[in-house]
């Protein structure tokens, strides 16, 4: 089957006053699956995941293999909980199918134990059972690592009935089913969140290290409301989010015409809130853009597709927020080394990639070789992905797209354009 939904993992956190400030309730992450099968069936819809408030990126050690992965981090309030079980990890709903959907379906989400080297899969502890279109995930064994997949039953055919029970065992064998949802859900308490913070581990047994998670509860717990300029959202992640922010005025920056055949991008991605000018009011147009400066557009991108302001509290030095930022939320390759040097067009092609769900990059084109880019191409990946995705158009008519070399502000500003507004995407004829 080809899934658009890329396999995520959830962190749920639950914390008290007493070792990180409350966090606001009710934040909802939201992404959207379309879900094509090869019997002919397809479902699409969303995969919503309440008290969210951010991501990770982790090589996560499971079952003795090294899963690389996006965790998302939730926080649910104490009236979540029901002794042991936290009802509402994630719901999956399907909004529309080519089949009948039936209830009932089961789900086992299998908790996983910390061995001292890697999380192995245990029994039982997370379940679900549908209801027609929707499945909500119970974490039911107390905190732990969890599986985060629910299923979903559907048939063919009208089988006179919408309920897996009430089924024949004739009627059975005619029920397919499919699963959704994130790859793993990793359920903490206060114990956990205080020996975390205090030691870097969650427990004196499991002793993996979370990557970035101390920064993120640390960043995170520095707010109770609005959502902080770090990648904090308060809205559901989708690309209705790329609104104006601000007004722009013709001849704002001294340095772009109205002739000019940029001044257009210019304007929205102004309006936009992803680029701005110099204190002197010009633009710069033609100037190379610094890595840093293509990492902060990234995770402006990032962070408003998320539902935030886009705006990031900068310190000493500036870059450093956004730097952490990218980190954190898998914006940035490993062991990426940053720079004030020129960024290429090629990193580019990475951090734009990354900066927005897979599903938001949908091929609209079927480009598969350039004359300058092939599969051994560092980053060939990603250019391929935004060439087919109408983001990326390349340089001449047979698409050459020169990777190791700089972009101006004025392309920049086009190919941000292109990249958050699926409208000005481009149909490609090489």
């Amino acid at each position: 089957m080809k899934r658009i939904l890329s396999l995520v993992l959830i962190i749920c956190l639950v914390f008290t006053l007493s070792a990180v400030p409350a966090f606001a309730a009710g934040n909802t992450h939201e992404d959207s699956f379309s879900v094509n099968f090869s019997d002919g069936s397809t479902f699409s819809g969303t995969v919503s995941v309440p008290d969210y408030v951010g991501q990770l990126l982790v090589t996560l050690p499971v079952n003795g293999n090294s899963v690389r992965t996006v965790v998302y981090v939730v926080l649910p309030s104490s009236s979540s909980w029901s002794g042991s079980s936290y009802s509402k990890a994630l719901t999956v709903e399907v909004s529309d199918t080519n089949r009948y959907l039936i209830s009932g379906s089961p789900t086992t989400a299998y908790r996983l134990a910390y061995n001292g080297t890697g999380y192995q899969i245990g029994s039982g502890g997370g379940s679900s059972l549908s209801t027609g279109a929707k499945a909500t995930l119970t974490c039911g064994d107390g905190p732990g690592l969890y599986e985060g997949k629910v299923n979903l039953a559907y048939s063919f055919r009208d089988l006179g009935t919408t309920s897996l029970k009430d089924l024949t065992n004739t009627q059975k064998a005619a029920v397919r089913t499919f699963s959704e949802g994130v790859a793993y859900i990793l359920v903490l308490n206060q114990s956990m969140v205080d020996h975390f913070l205090a030691n870097g581990t969650l427990t004196e047994t499991d002793t993996f290290n979370w990557p970035g998670l101390k920064t993120l509860l640390q960043s995170y717990g520095s707010s109770s409301s609005a959502p902080p300029s770090e990648g904090g959202t308060s809205s559901a992640s989708s690309m209705a989010n790329f609104a104006a922010r601000k007004t722009y005025t013709s001849g704002q920056f001294g340095d772009v015409k109205s002739s000019d055949w940029y001044e257009a991008r210019v304007e929205q991605v102004y309006e936009l809130g992803l680029m701005s000018g110099s204190a002197n009011s010009l633009f710069k147009p033609a100037e190379n853009v610094s890595l840093y400066e293509s990492i902060a557009l990234a995770c402006r991108v990032h962070n408003i597709y998320h539902g935030g302001s886009g705006q990031f509290r900068q310190g000493s030095p500036w870059y450093q927020v956004y730097v952490d930022y990218a980190q954190r939320n898998g914006i940035l390759p490993d062991g990426f080394a940053v720079s004030s040097r020129p960024a290429n067009r090629a990193e580019l092609a990475y951090f734009f990639a990354h900066a927005l769900p897979s599903y938001e990059l949908r091929a609209i084109n079927n480009v598969t070789d350039l004359p300058d880019v092939t599969g051994n191409n560092l980053y060939s990946d990603s250019i391929f992905k935004l060439y087919n995705a109408g983001v990326l158009m390349g340089s001449d008519e047979i698409g050459t797209f020169k990777p190791g070399h700089g972009f101006s502000r004025m392309e920049a500003a086009a190919i941000l354009y292109r990249l958050v507004q699926p409208s000005a995407r481009e149909y490609l004829l090489y």
